[in-house]
């Protein structure tokens, strides 16, 4: 159960272009470029790409470093009709300025394809196939490839009707994986899900996991067994879903910075079985931020007056915001404790209350006993916390 974690511990040490037209004047990052690259006739002239860099800028949005990036793959193109064209065609279909500069950055060979031939076929292929309107922009915005490549109604139909749930459940893994749609599915995507299937994962276990684990799918099966056999190694048993819980955090985390984790916790006295513990309970801890933990663990033990062990065992505890919810409540619980009211609650099942429930139970029934307590508890909230 605790060979990774000792796995872990062990591995750690002690020519020159016009302008768009004859009435555009050139931009001052048009004239930079234009005298750095100035020809010389001894040497031979290499393709200009200055047109197109200042159309990205004043045409897309583009930031002059974007568009000489992206400017270098659009050489063959000499004039502005074209991407004139595609531009148009992706607002007709219902993108914004925002969302073209976004789809131009990522995959600036868009601005190369014929509409006619290409973008205009395809957007009709997916808007017949079911993916129209507002869920072809969703689309599109999560990868412009997909007006591009060939077979993308195929693997989109095959995801639509893995992933199930719904619209928004298939747009969310859609948006998560951005590269879901440029993997073929018999020779990539079937030999992973058979592989995680046959360790006892269920298509929605790995659906959870695709959710929350970007690029999780497209790993290669060495990859998908090891993330799976170091999920067991740490005690999450099989199928469970806790092991779904563990397995995104393990495929989520890199082995060097899984290794720094262990050693964070350990400089609060922690054991490896101690965090191990812990994590298997809420996963999650080894995600946490530092510094944000670090401030939780001096709350409830220097303040609350926790124990190291009731922090162990109950580590959700450092979920929980602590200017939002544990201090503000941790406050309320203080005040009532001063007045007499609500002895000895236990902070763990306070803050894991919702608010309305927690307002229901703590604030209202003591307004005309304690009249400033809704109050105090608001400030709090709000960051006024007096000084103990």
């Amino acid at each position: 159960m605790a060979v990774l974690f000792n796995k872990l511990s062990s591995s750690l040490p002690h020519s020159t272009k016009t302008s768009l037209s004859s009435t555009h004047h050139p931009t001052l990052f048009t004239l930079l470029l234009r005298c750095s690259t100035a020809p010389n006739p001894s040497e031979p002239q290499v393709p200009d790409h200055h047109f197109m860099a200042e159309y990205l800028i004043s045409s897309v949005g583009l930031t002059p470093d974007q568009a000489t990036r992206a400017s270098k793959n659009l050489v063959q193109l000499q004039t502005r009709e074209r991407p004139d064209s595609v531009i148009r065609f992706l607002k007709e279909i219902g993108l914004d300025d925002a969302h073209v500069k976004s789809l131009i950055s990522w995959h600036p060979r868009l601005l190369c394809a014929s509409v006619e031939k290409t973008l205009e076929p395809r957007a009709r292929e997916l808007e017949k196939g079911g993916f129209s309107g507002a869920m072809l922009v969703q689309l599109l915005r999560s990868n412009p490839f997909a007006l591009t490549l060939n077979g993308v109604l195929q693997r989109l139909n095959f995801w639509k009707e893995f992933i199930g749930g719904g619209e928004q459940s298939f747009l969310k893994v859609v948006k998560r994986n951005r590269m879901l749609i440029n993997y073929d599915i018999d020779k990539k995507i079937i030999p992973n899900i058979t592989i995680l299937r046959n360790y006892g994962l269920s298509d929605k276990d790995i659906v959870s996991v695709m959710m929350r684990v970007n690029g999780f799918i497209l790993r290669s099966p060495i990859s998908i067994r090891r993330l799976v056999e170091e999920t067991e190694e740490l005690g999450f048993p099989l199928p469970s879903g806790m092991f779904v819980q563990g397995l995104s955090v393990v495929a989520m985390i890199k082995r060097s910075t899984l290794e720094k984790k262990v050693e964070f916790f350990k400089s609060f006295g922690w054991s490896e079985e101690e965090i191990q513990s812990a994590f298997r309970k809420y996963p999650n801890i080894l995600t946490l931020a530092e510094e944000n933990v670090r401030s939780k663990v001096e709350f409830l033990i220097g303040q609350v007056n926790c124990l190291p062990e009731y922090i162990i065992s109950r580590p959700l505890l450092l979920a929980y915001s602590l200017q939002k919810r544990l201090l503000p409540r941790y406050h309320v619980l203080a005040i009532l404790q001063s007045k007499g009211f609500q002895k000895n609650r236990n902070l763990y099942t306070v803050a894991g209350l919702p608010e309305s429930s927690f307002v229901e139970k703590f604030i209202l029934p003591y307004k005309s006993k304690v009249p400033d307590l809704e109050g105090s508890y608001v400030s709090a909230c709000a960051g006024m916390v007096p000084a103990s």
